[in-house]
């Protein structure tokens, strides 16, 4: 066995990460996974102002059912549960409330905004849409639709680690372009910004799992807390990576017009959430029975969500490599290969691959 050169070792040793390269295969899967939940979502009729028959034909389509009970406890039991939604039922109605359907169960309700319309032939029930409201919400058809929140959630939980990654590496790289050493505060901050990368993913992911009648009894009162940290998160994330354009050792990413794309949707976002947020609460104290709101209200949504979109995809297009390599201490670890065979690279030599980046201009 002999000693592996530093071609040989980085060829057979070292994991490579390469923005752009990496990146646009992720974000190839998320454009065609994010246009199969919007195709989803208007395929069915969770988020419309349809809402279950019953509504209109209660008395018979709740009836006990019309087969033989063996066992006298589980008659009772159903009879029991038929009468419990009677009861609630009637109490939600008195208030012009309507049942509607989120997945399989049969206990959420909405506020409707006008009376129920019957169509008796075809069995059909739908409540009325006030005029003005022409556009989906993107947070209240998180809350009715089940196909677009488990969507959500699946796309953030497999974006996360991808963009923990992307922030150490451009973390990485900042720390590192300049001989002498950042102010501690700075390094903090610099330091920071994977963790603020998972906080968004976390709160993003809560605000896809958290249902404000399903999680009423445990986790609901957190819901628009949840809303509140994307927020947070978001602004301070956004705020981070300009920071580390701003103090690259380099000074080459505040000279590009990236830089003031990146700035100018994060005033965007900055400007348009404060305004999505106040108008989700009102949905959330009072949930309507679709989606729709009028025109202005989705547009801050859509701008938003645009806002987040694009500055992410603007954010790894940076030039930016690292390896991944093991060190001294995972070598002596290898029962492969003992240390006096395998060293890593620049353990006992200095190769140009892992010099500081601070002298590779982009």
């Amino acid at each position: 066995m002999t000693r592996l050169t530093v071609d040989e070792e980085i060829e057979q040793n070292h994991y490579h990460f390469v923005l752009p390269e990496h990146s646009y295969l992720f974000y190839g899967f998320w454009t065609v996974f994010i246009i199969i939940i919007v195709v989803m979502t208007h395929l069915n009729e969770y988020s419309e102002p349809v809402i279950p028959w019953d509504n209109c034909d209660m008395n018979k389509t709740w009836e006990p059912p019309m087969r033989a009970f063996i066992n006298n406890m589980q008659l009772r039991s159903e009879l029991h549960k038929i009468a419990k939604f009677r009861e609630k039922n009637s109490l939600y109605r008195k208030n012009n409330y309507s049942r509607i359907e989120y997945g399989t169960s049969l206990l959420s309700y909405c506020k409707a905004n006008g009376k129920v319309t019957c169509d008796w032939e075809k069995k059909e029930a739908e409540v009325q849409v006030p005029d003005g409201l022409i556009i989906k919400s993107i947070t209240r058809t998180v809350e009715l639709d089940p196909y677009f929140s488990s969507g959500l959630r699946f796309l953030v939980l497999e974006c996360m680690s991808f963009r923990m990654t992307m922030a150490l590496i451009r973390s990485t790289d900042v720390l590192t372009s300049r001989t002498l050493p950042f102010p501690t505060i700075i390094q903090f901050v610099l330091s920071f910004a994977p963790w603020l990368s998972c906080l968004q993913s976390f709160s993003l992911f809560l605000m896809t799992n958290l249902h404000s009648e399903f999680d009423r009894e445990y986790f609901a009162f957190f819901q628009p807390y949840a809303y509140m940290m994307v927020g947070v998160f978001t602004f301070l994330e956004m705020l981070s990576d300009l920071l580390q354009d701003a103090y690259d050792g380099r000074f080459v990413f505040i000279q590009t017009p990236r830089f003031y794309i990146k700035s100018a949707f994060f005033v965007i976002f900055s400007a348009c959430f404060p305004y999505v947020i106040l108008h989700w609460v009102d949905f959330y104290k009072v949930k309507r029975c679709h989606a729709y709101v009028p025109l202005m209200d989705g547009i801050f949504e859509y701008v938003c969500a645009a806002s987040i979109i694009a500055y992410n995809f603007i954010n790894a297009q940076t030039n930016v490599e690292m390896y991944i390599t093991p060190t001294s201490e995972d070598v002596r670890n290898v029962s492969s290969y003992s240390s006096d065979v395998y060293h890593p690279v620049c353990y006992g030599e200095r190769s140009v691959i892992y010099e500081s980046l601070n002298s590779v201009r982009r």
